[in-house]
């Protein structure tokens, strides 16, 4: 399923409430990548993270992230493929 905002996504975001344009502009949590690239280095954290907590879901995809997790790191911190705790 997709989640975008294009009207032929199975869940158009524009069918979900945003208080306001600001919401998606907001740059408090952008960091630089050099940032992020030590961010992962110094805290041991994963290109990808993973937070789903509602597990087998009708689309199997904590199938597919445990099928990915197999060629890249991603730390899951919800209750389905849980392998690491929120910092």
């Amino acid at each position: 399923h997709t989640a975008t905002f294009k009207r032929h996504s199975d869940l158009p975001l524009t069918t979900q409430w945003l208080a306001s344009i600001d919401d998606l502009l907001d740059q408090t949590y952008v960091i630089d990548v050099k940032e992020k690239t030590q961010l992962q280095t110094t805290e041991n954290l994963a290109p990808i993270i993973y937070i789903q907590s509602d597990c087998n879901t009708p689309s199997d995809r904590d199938l597919y992230i445990k099928e990915l997790m197999k060629y890249i790191q991603i730390d899951s911190y919800g209750g389905c493929l849980h392998n690491k705790d929120l910092p």
